[in-house]
């Protein structure tokens, strides 16, 4: 008869199946933004790239040449014309395999610390950061579920049927070709580790490395190059960019810097390093530096996070081993109850989107009256992992869905159905509506300044009026204008925002 031990050290792994269906459910209902909408233009939308299937390929290598080399870009084509309900499989499996991979290769193997890492992935890595978009899903979720889960495979792949092997070269091949900021720091973590600790891998250990190894530098292609060698203006200054991206990695590598000072935490040093958690904190570090010089803040320092958070609850797992169950069912409880806020949430944003994309597609002026419920309406709970209309200021969003519908210089212009009546505006005539957005000629005496411009005809412009910063979009007869929501994620060129009222 099992023991209550051995029940409660289960809590994570349903969690962890609550977890994937709840996530179901939202991308079910999350509708598609960004870079979605130019990689579904692949095949689909008046401007389809591709008119067969036999010409994917040669996309693949077009993408390899002038974008970038991770597997995630190749798979969003056939992925976004999918039927939603088997891309939300896909995409709740991916986070299930990124979850279940996590706590297996951190063999803890006690279910307060599986839970708590759990907790801390779930409510700790930069969510906010665009990663509802399928884009971010493929290239960051999709990428650590298969980097991990190939560990996991390199891990236990001793001597395997050879049968065997050919899938798991396959499969490691493939998940060396997730992310560079993913695979990179693995393999050369992996070769430090194995000289540092001259722990010698099997055969086909071997075999499959090399195959992660050849994927992780086909992530790598010209286009990263020379982006890499052009300058770029970083988000923020260094330390700041580390401090919000990489948090959980300064903190690891201040206590092994710590430890190291005292010979008994020289002692918890040289076990974390001669440990497999050894790997992920030498990853994480390696990442950090990527996320350092890539000057993005958020998203970047994904993988470095992941692998901090795993070195760290491996690191812990050596020297204890709680069992609490009350504060394991409480942090369960808190991720559930989240999961299932957003589904709810999500399936309220998509009635707008749907109406949003009814009226767009339906109208010869692209102006879209709809009472949608902007970011800033949506609940802080929801941590930035839901998707509605965009905002007035989500330029890039409406330039890509503009784009994929075959009208780039006729952007969607979206304002309360109030407005509907007051259009067109005559000289002179000046509004303010009851959600405090203004219809008005009067911009004479209004300085603006566009931030952004993928579009000569369809600048994002910002200004400021009566202490409140808002965008400007031209309706028939004048203006709209709307307050600026800045997202986390959000990145405007500070430079050309307005630091003085108008």
């Amino acid at each position: 008869m099992r023991t209550r031990q051995s029940d409660t050290r289960q809590i994570w792994f349903w969690l962890v199946a609550v977890i994937a269906i709840t996530s179901f459910f939202t991308f079910l209902y999350t509708p598609f933004n960004g870079d979605d909408w130019a990689y579904k233009m692949t095949f689909e939308g008046p401007n389809a790239k591709l008119d067969s299937w036999l010409s994917y390929p040669r996309w693949c290598g077009s993408h390899w040449l002038t974008t970038n080399g991770r597997i995630g870009n190749y798979l969003l084509p056939p992925l976004l014309i999918a039927p939603a309900w088997l891309r939300s499989i896909f995409c709740a499996g991916a986070i299930w395999l990124m979850y279940w991979s996590a706590v297996k290769i951190s063999d803890t193997k006690n279910c307060f610390l599986s839970v708590s890492l759990i907790f801390i992935m779930a409510f700790g890595l930069s969510w906010w950061d665009s990663m509802t978009l399928y884009a971010c899903q493929l290239n960051y979720i999709w990428a650590t579920a298969l980097v991990l889960s190939a560990l996991l495979l390199i891990k236990s792949q001793r001597h395997p049927k050879v049968s065997a092997l050919i899938l798991s070269f396959i499969y490691c091949g493939a998940a060396g070709m997730g992310h560079e900021a993913a695979s990179l720091p693995i393999t050369g973590a992996l070769i430090i580790w194995f000289l540092f600790t001259k722990d010698k891998p099997t055969k086909a250990q071997y075999i499959l490395f090399i195959a992660f190894a050849i994927g992780s530098i086909l992530t790598i292609s010209p286009n990263t190059i020379a982006r890499g060698s052009d300058g770029h203006t970083p988000d923020d200054a260094l330390p700041w960019l580390l401090l919000k991206s990489d948090p959980a990695v300064i903190l690891l590598w201040l206590a092994i810097a710590t430890l190291a000072l005292f010979p008994k935490g020289r002692k918890a040093v040289k076990d974390l390093m001669m440990s497999q958690m050894g790997i992920f904190a030498i990853a994480a570090f390696f990442s950090m530096c990527i996320s350092g010089y890539s000057g993005i803040v958020g998203r970047s320092g994904w993988f470095a996070e992941v692998y901090a958070f795993i070195a760290i609850i491996g690191w812990i797992r050596m020297y204890a081993a709680p069992g609490r169950t009350v504060p394991s069912i409480i942090m369960s409880v808190l991720i559930i109850a989240q999961g299932l806020g957003c589904a709810v949430w999500q399936y309220r944003l998509h009635k707008d989107s749907v109406e949003f994309e009814r009226q767009y597609v339906e109208s010869e002026d692209g102006l879209v009256f709809l009472d949608a419920t902007r970011d800033n309406d949506i609940p802080w709970w929801t941590l930035g992992h839901l998707r509605g209309v965009p905002d007035a200021d989500d330029a890039f969003n409406y330039f890509a869905y503009a784009r994929y519908y075959g009208r780039p210089d006729l952007w969607p212009v979206v304002m309360p159905v109030e407005a509907k009546e007051l259009l067109p505006l005559s000289p002179g005539d000046e509004y303010i509506l009851d959600n405090g957005d203004i219809l008005t000629t009067r911009m004479h005496d209004t300085k603006v300044a566009a931030t952004y411009s993928f579009s000569e005809k369809n600048p994002l412009i910002i200004t400021k009026r009566n202490g409140r910063t808002m965008t400007v979009q031209k309706v028939p007869g004048g203006y709209y204008l709307a307050p600026l929501i800045t997202d986390p994620g959000d990145r405007y060129d500070n430079k050309s925002l307005f630091k003085d009222e108008c």
